[in-house]
């Protein structure tokens, strides 16, 4: 990894900014959002626009973006299932007490 790509996270595409913060592109179907590591600072580019910045290809900035985008479903998945979890349990406690203490999800 070169060392301008160690300064930045990638923070994956998103098709809410449509504009590129480095050319003023305003019709992209989406961006990639990007963090400086050490200002603290977050661009959104389109593809080329990454690729120059960062001194990269477009393909090594689309499998990066790719990378975070799984990152952030995966997340997303996570906190979903333990809502749904969360959720099962106080079902599970309501069915319980409203039959006496004989409920059971096998039967």
């Amino acid at each position: 990894m070169s060392d301008t790509l160690k300064v930045w996270k990638f923070l994956g595409t998103t098709d809410e900014v449509t504009a590129c913060d480095c050319c003023g592109r305003a019709d992209l179907k989406s961006t990639v959002g990007l963090e400086n590591l050490e200002t603290g600072e977050i661009v959104h580019y389109g593809c080329v626009c990454a690729a120059h910045a960062l001194r990269t290809t477009t393909k090594v900035i689309k499998a990066h973006a790719k990378s975070a985008d799984a990152v952030k479903a995966a997340a997303i998945r996570e906190e979903s299932n333990r809502q749904h979890r969360e959720h099962m349990k106080v079902w599970t406690a309501w069915l319980i007490a409203a039959s006496g203490g004989i409920f059971d999800w096998d039967k």
